[in-house]
């Protein structure tokens, strides 16, 4: 397991709380299914799931069969299309396609704001056109793929139709008003149309590298782990506690419209996911879309039904700051149960005659951790040392001031470092000992790991 994960894992169990979604794990297919289609209540529309177990050949289906607006998950079919082409020595991933200002298009990606014209290589507006969904990367992969708007658009949605994807088709040009058709579908659906299942038959193929060849479908794999938007089907998955974790997967959004669809690949479970939420009331362009949170929670829960795990959410770590220097590595971790914010000290606090206000004196959550290369674990236990730093500082300050890491090095000691933030250059009463007996009656009670990482037996 690579060092990061190792110290993240670590830190997490010692320091982060398990707070979970209020949503019970399913124990039963029925259950399940129950509360997949009661998450369409919490965003006000209708909900399409639909995975499959890459292990065993289990199913489930939430209105899998129904039509959705694909928004930029049609981006999908668009690659698969032109890695068939590239295998058939229509196009090449080295030529070079013009970007020139006629030729960028709004919305999502980046290309629209370089200056003047620049050659793209095909490969890379693949790239963009995946993990950026850059819409005028899109565009220009999609004009090398026929010689006219409808050959293009008939090129991948034959290929869909080939590989059994019945309902699932390319409708427009992204962002294109002069090419948009006036029909029922594409009034309805926009630039794209499938169905959870279609989706899902797709992703099961290139997973078993039938989509053009192994080799074609393992790079298209690859391009999919490489997605830049996370909100929705990695947005709960246990990454810190799960080290061989991938998610390769494409989203899509417009206004009343969420997709994501993917592969959740680790060697505890692997599956084919695809989520479409439709219809939605709640219209912010922010990852705290509820249907982006229900689309979440509808991804762990099936994580959850074929890994046996009971917690509904990540552990709770907000930010992670990691530091390499040649000794080791060091991470600043925001965590829950941590010193910080004190409740007792909510209004601030005054200490002989001077008024320290809660911010930025007591509120701070942080940890710094320590970790040195070759520290290892003896007998399935951690040693760990911890350090409180005094009055008028601050855990950064006091690892610069008092060579904190440095100590460590010359100790020689195989040991994991950690000093959670005090008072933040401040004045204030508190019993360093009594916080770190309570931080490790937390850890006991929450880590789920506690039959692995062992508090030390002393603490210097």
């Amino acid at each position: 397991m690579h060092r990061r994960n190792r110290l993240l894992i670590f830190a997490a169990s010692l320091l982060a709380s398990n707070a979970s979604l209020s949503i019970s794990s399913p124990a039963s297919d029925s259950t399940l299914i129950a509360q997949l289609n009661k998450l369409a209540d919490t965003f006000g529309g209708r909900i399409g799931i639909a995975a499959k177990n890459l292990n065993t050949g289990d199913t489930l289906f939430v209105n899998a069969r129904e039509k959705f607006p694909t928004a930029s998950a049609i981006k999908l079919p668009i690659m698969v299309e032109c890695f068939h082409q590239l295998a058939e020595g229509r196009i090449s991933g080295e030529q070079i396609v013009a970007l020139t200002d006629s030729n960028k298009w709004g919305g999502s990606g980046i290309l629209q704001y370089f200056s003047g014209s620049s050659p793209i290589k095909l490969a890379d507006a693949v790239m963009l056109m995946i993990i950026l969904s850059d819409n005028t990367a899109t565009n220009l992969v999609f004009d090398a793929l026929g010689n006219n708007h409808e050959e293009k658009l008939t090129a991948v949605n034959d290929r869909m139709q080939r590989l059994g994807l019945q309902n699932t088709r390319l409708l427009n040009k992204v962002m294109s008003w002069k090419t948009k058709k006036n029909s029922p579908e594409s009034l309805r659906y926009g630039i794209g149309v499938s169905t959870p299942r279609d989706m899902v038959v797709l992703l099961e193929k290139m997973w078993r590298g039938e989509l053009v060849s192994p080799a074609a479908s393992k790079q298209m794999v690859e391009t999919l782990s490489h997605q830049q938007y996370n909100s929705m089907i990695p947005r709960l998955l246990p990454f810190e506690s799960t080290d061989s974790l991938v998610v390769a997967h494409k989203t899509g959004s417009v206004t009343g419209v969420r997709v994501d669809v993917g592969l959740v690949l680790s060697n505890r479970v692997s599956f084919a996911i695809a989520i479409f939420c439709d219809e939605i009331r709640d219209q912010r362009d922010s990852e705290d879309n509820f249907a982006e949170i229900a689309g979440a929670q509808a991804a762990r829960l099936i994580w959850n039904y074929w890994t046996g795990d009971t917690v509904l959410d990540r552990r709770n770590i907000e930010r992670v700051d990691w530091h390499a220097f040649p000794a080791g590595e060091w991470a600043k971790l925001y965590l829950h149960n941590s010193p910080f914010p004190d409740s007792a000290r909510g209004q601030g606090q005054t200490y002989e005659g001077k008024f320290y206000p809660k911010h930025p004196h007591y509120d701070d959550s942080s940890a710094v951790v320590v970790m040195l290369d070759g520290y290892h674990q003896v007998n399935d236990a951690n040693d760990v040392i911890v350090h409180f730093h005094g009055w008028h500082n601050d855990n950064l300050s006091a690892m610069e001031q008092f060579g904190m890491a440095q100590q460590l090095i010359n100790s020689k000691k195989n040991a994991i470092l950690v000093f959670a933030q005090g008072p933040y250059r401040a004045a204030a009463k508190w019993n360093a000992k009594a916080v770190f007996e309570n931080l490790s009656k937390k850890f006991w009670k929450d880590s789920p790991q506690k039959s692995v990482l062992q508090m030390p037996a002393s603490v210097e």
